[in-house]
């Protein structure tokens, strides 16, 4: 109302609908800039990683935000000990069982093993550091295509 006026909108439910495809859109659009973005870490990623299994996928999509990770599949989660290293530490089998390994002779169970450690051999930090300028450039003409469209 408007003094002693009654006012009335049309089309409010066709703008809502309007609005929240635009909404989406502008998701799919962001996913698909930092999915482009990241193909040179990527390729460069796979270059440097024991088998070229280096993938991209979006973990989050929100309302503000999009997250893209690239890492290893969760089979190779080993991985991790490579880009990082791992100090000396003793592997204990879980409720009195025993480990089981390959050895020389044929299997080996034990209860404890040592293992000695091992030193970092990074690829994925290495990777983003070489890509860095590339995947925000690529970002940046991604997203001035779309805001020109």
């Amino acid at each position: 109302m408007i003094g002693n006026e009654v006012c009335s909108l049309e089309g409010t439910d066709e703008l809502l609908r309007k609005l929240r495809g635009a909404i989406v859109g502008v998701r799919r659009e962001k996913q698909a800039a930092l999915l482009s973005a990241a193909e040179p870490l990527l390729d460069r990623a796979n270059g440097m990683a024991p088998d070229r299994l280096i993938r991209t996928e979006v973990e989050h999509s929100g309302p503000d935000t999009v997250v893209v990770n690239v890492g290893f599949p969760k089979d190779k989660w080993h991985w991790r000990f490579l880009e990082t290293g791992a100090t000396a530490h003793e592997i204990k089998a879980r409720n009195a069982s025993t480990l089981y390994f390959e050895g020389d002779s044929g299997p080996v169970f034990v209860k404890v093993v040592h293992h000695p450690g091992m030193a970092a051999r990074p690829f994925l930090r290495p990777a983003y550091d070489e890509t860095r300028r590339e995947i925000e450039q690529r970002l940046g003409d991604y997203l001035r295509k779309v805001i020109d469209r």
